[in-house]
This record gives C-alpha cells, sequence and structure tokens, in this order.
C-alpha cells in the first residue's frame, strides 16, 4: 500500500467516525515510508476522561483496519515503541504490504517533554485538532495505571490469541490487583475486558487541578 492510499482511507475514516469529536489530535510525524511504521499520533479531547478515550481509540482503529482489510492488507497496531519487534515478529505482517501503525498518545507527555514533542510535531500532517490539544492533558491520580493499559494493548497487534488473551487477561488483572478488584473474564470477549478496565479506572480515578 502506497501512502497517498493510506492517508485517503485516513481521511475517510475521520470523516465517518461517529465519536470522532472525541478525539483532540490525529496527526502523522515522521517518516511517511510504507515499509516502516508509520508514526500515528491520536490523543483525547479536552475533558474526555483516559479511559472513555481508549475504548473510542480502539473503535476507531478497528474502523479504520476493516477499510484497509478490503484492500485485503492488514492493519498491525504497534502501541508502545518498546513493542515493536515483539509486534512484527508475533504478528505475521509483510513489510511493504500491510500497514504498521506505531500509535503514539498520552503516556509520551509529561513535563518535561511538552517542548519536545511540540518540535516532533511541527513538520506533522495534521488531519483532525491542532498541535495545542494535546498540552492540556489533565492528570490523574491513576496516570500510571492508564498508561500501562494503552502501552500493553494488544487487542489490534494480529497478535495470535491465545497470546493476546493470555496478555489482555494478565495485564488486566494487574491493574485490578492494585486498586481493589478481581478480574472476572466468565464468556467475555478480550475487548469486554479491556473496556471494563476502561470504565473502572474512569469511575475511580481522581482529576488533578
Amino acid at each position: 500500500m502506497e501512502f497517498e492510499e493510506f492517508e485517503n482511507i485516513l481521511k475517510k475514516t475521520i470523516n465517518d467516525f461517529r465519536d470522532i469529536n472525541k478525539l483532540g489530535l490525529i496527526a502523522i510525524a515522521g517518516s511517511l515510508d510504507m515499509r516502516r511504521d508509520l508514526d500515528l499520533i491520536i490523543f483525547p479531547s479536552k475533558g474526555i476522561k483516559k479511559g472513555n478515550f481508549l475504548k473510542v481509540l480502539v473503535e476507531f482503529l478497528e474502523d479504520l483496519r476493516l477499510r484497509i482489510s478490503k484492500l485485503k492488507d492488514k492493519l498491525i497496531v504497534i502501541p508502545y515503541s518498546y513493542f515493536e519487534e515483539e509486534v512484527k515478529y508475533l504478528s505475521g505482517g509483510v513489510v511493504g504490504k500491510d500497514v504498521l501503525l506505531h500509535i503514539s498518545s498520552f503516556p509520551d507527555i509529561d513535563l518535561t517533554t511538552k517542548n519536545i514533542v511540540k518540535n516532533y510535531l511541527k513538520n506533522s500532517k495534521i488531519y483532525h485538532g491542532q498541535i495545542k490539544d494535546i498540552l492540556n492533558i489533565q492528570k490523574t491520580n491513576l496516570d500510571y495505571y492508564y498508561n500501562y493499559l494503552f502501552i500493553t494493548n494488544c487487542l489490534l497487534s494480529n497478535y495470535p490469541k491465545q497470546l493476546e488473551t493470555q496478555k489482555i487477561h494478565e495485564r488486566i488483572s494487574y491493574i485490578y490487583k492494585n486498586n481493589g478488584r478481581k478480574l472476572d473474564i466468565d464468556k467475555k470477549s478480550n475487548k469486554k475486558i479491556f473496556f471494563e478496565c476502561c470504565n473502572f479506572l474512569d469511575s475511580t480515578a481522581k482529576w488533578k487541578n
């Protein structure tokens, strides 16, 4: 797939997506070489809780993946750069054909990196929102767990199903264990378990001023 083709699909997904108002910034930074992974920056809009955003992000990427699949290609999501080699190895993706998408979002931002990120985004291609939208991400007392949930999300990484299930169960069990709750997996899909954890964090987190 050529970049222009992917870009057209991305624009159509943005235009049609029902919850686009919950996404504050969508941009592509860095190299546009489809033989490598693309750096997609997606941030929540102002006032949207991070768990809600994580659910919307999954649904947005699912929509994008469905559109790409109609061209017989795959969308493979790299949730965090530390897992890049793992995702590429396990996903079965074809370099130069399938779309490898590295997602950057709120775990990449803190008080010490804002200027670095602003400079990085100066030459980015922005498709929705504005750069300033990423600089006012509100902190919570559970940011460690929100970040942990984001970077370990393998729902769209095309892992073997057994491995995906094991990772989702173990990672969310860890979050629950440290926040006074137990994992309930009875007849639930991995996506439902992930979404329930997002809801749990949102119902528990306290926003900081």
